[in-house]
């Protein structure tokens, strides 16, 4: 959580706020979920909170195999942070709204503290990054999709029509952070 500090005299207090309650907690997770939800027939994305630990997904509609798992990262929230990366670098996400023919796009930055490594699972229908570690992952007998570990990313969320879900997910999440999964930025 992050302290709350005043100076009185020569003196600094500080103090956590007050912790939210369960109803409040509930409602930041829904508001993050709802802003990382969007779909058109080519894409959906979604994502889900569950003690910290945060599961994007991007399912792709392919041609000979239907809909797949193309993109899942897997991270703790306390130990990733949003990247400035928006125009001169004043929002942690940049915006791109839709066009005639051409869907909005979403990109968020972000980055695992201390060097950590994210988890990122790819269908085997996409060829590797240059990393030095790959492996197979269990979904689908180890046969279909593999994992990659990054210290730092991107979420690319296409479709998007409202550059409110885009503030909506970097508000929440960064709120989510402080007030619940004991980062202090």
């Amino acid at each position: 959580m992050r302290l709350k500090c005043i100076t009185l005299g020569l003196a600094l207090l500080c103090a956590s706020p007050p912790p939210a309650s369960a109803d409040d907690l509930q409602i930041l997770i829904a508001q993050i979920e709802e802003a990382g939800i969007n779909a058109d027939d080519f894409e959906r994305h979604a994502v889900t909170l569950e003690d910290c630990v945060m599961t994007t997904y991007v399912w792709r509609n392919t041609k000979n195999h239907g809909w797949v798992v193309w993109s899942s990262f897997h991270f703790n929230v306390s130990q990733v942070v949003l990247e400035p990366i928006g125009l001169n670098n004043a929002t942690p996400y940049m915006y791109i709204p839709p066009e005639p023919g051409i869907p909005g796009v979403v990109t968020f930055g972000l980055k695992s503290r201390d060097n950590g490594l994210v988890r990122h699972e790819r269908s085997n229908l996409r060829k590797p990054t240059p990393t030095d570690r790959t492996e197979p992952s269990p979904r689908g007998d180890g046969a279909t999709h593999y994992f990659e570990w990054h210290n730092s990313f991107a979420i690319i969320m296409e479709g998007q029509t409202s550059e409110q879900k885009a503030k909506d997910f970097s508000l929440g999440y960064q709120r989510y952070a402080e007030e619940y999964c004991n980062y202090a930025g």
